[in-house]
This record gives structure tokens, C-alpha cells and sequence, in this order.
């Protein structure tokens, strides 16, 4: 519970920044701006979105599931939670690249394509059905949550492979707004 605690507080400052950012991009997209200036602007805004929705999918909805699973005493195995759990590293380390990538101005590593993430979910999926023939009393409310927190995962993994798209298409442009 505190480490769920600990991550809705940290969403709830990713949204007083992202408000910040939206609040200044609006006040320079007031300006007459050059073709060049808007498309960076566009860039901007994007990226914030992006960065929003994720820290939502993690802040917001994966804190939701968490609170959910602890109140219905649901109980993920410990095959499904390592599976899952590797899951979430691979679109974390691709969500990490993207921030380094950001602050240091170099392009992101490529991370795992789509392709072999897709068939990872499909992995964990498979997993998750066949689970439904268990005895187990909660086992509808627990494939329910795990296929809820897999939706997330891949949402997460999305939103970082369309940032990685729009950096690398930035890679080598000039920075004119400052």
C-alpha cells in the first residue's frame, strides 16, 4: 500500500508539471510563429501528452488495479507476477531511454520492437487463460485484474515507442525555441 501511495504522489507532481508545461507552451504558441517554431511547438506538445499519459497509466490507472487487487484480496501467482513484472521492465527500460534520451539530447536506444513485445503479451495472455480452469474461487476477478494491468503495460510501451518515433525524427533538426 505505501509503495502505491508513494506513486500516486508522484503522478499527482508529474501533473503540476505537465500543467506548468502546458501553461508556458500556450503562452509561446501566442506568438507569431515561424513554420519552423510551430512544428517545434508541436514536438513540445506532444512529448507532454505522451509523458502525461504514461505517468497517468502509471500514477492513476496501475494505482487504481493496485487498490482494486488489494481490496478484493486478489492474488496473482508468482509465475503470472514474474511474467508480468517483466513485462513492465521491458516498457519501463523503453520509457527510461526515452527521459535519458531527453535529457542528454542523444537519440534513444532501440529498445524491443513491437513485434516481440506483442508476442511477450501474448505469452503472458495465453498464461492468464489457461488459468481460468483453476478451482480458484477468485480466479474470474483475478484474470480480470491481470489482463487490466497487461492492457496497461502495453499502453505504457505504446506511448514510449511513439516518443522514440517523434525524437528520432527531431534527431539532428535545430532547437529554436528556447
Amino acid at each position: 500500500l505505501d509503495s502505491l501511495n508513494r506513486l500516486r504522489r508522484k503522478e499527482k507532481r508529474v501533473d503540476v508539471l505537465y500543467k506548468k508545461i502546458l501553461d508556458y507552451l500556450s503562452q509561446v504558441s501566442r506568438n507569431n510563429l515561424t513554420e519552423k517554431e510551430s512544428k517545434e511547438l508541436a514536438y513540445l506538445l506532444n512529448l507532454a501528452n505522451r509523458m502525461e499519459n504514461v505517468a497517468d497509466l502509471m500514477g492513476d490507472e496501475l494505482y487504481d488495479i493496485g487498490r482494486r487487487r488489494l481490496s478484493r484480496n486478489v492474488r496473482i501467482s508468482a509465475k503470472t507476477r514474474k511474467m508480468i513484472e517483466e513485462l513492465f521492465e521491458v516498457a519501463y527500460e523503453s520509457f527510461s531511454g526515452i527521459y535519458s534520451s531527453l535529457n542528454s539530447g542523444k537519440p534513444p536506444e532501440e529498445g524491443m520492437d513491437s513485434e516481440a513485445f506483442q508476442e511477450r503479451i501474448n505469452e503472458v495472455l495465453s498464461h492468464q487463460a489457461s488459468r481460468l480452469v483453476s478451482d480458484d474461487t477468485n480466479r474470474v476477478n483475478t484474470y480480470a485484474l491481470e489482463v487490466e494491468i497487461v492492457d496497461k503495460i502495453h499502453r505504457i510501451y505504446h506511448h514510449t515507442r511513439q516518443m522514440r518515433k517523434v525524437l528520432n525524427s527531431r534527431l539532428g533538426e535545430e532547437t529554436v525555441l528556447a
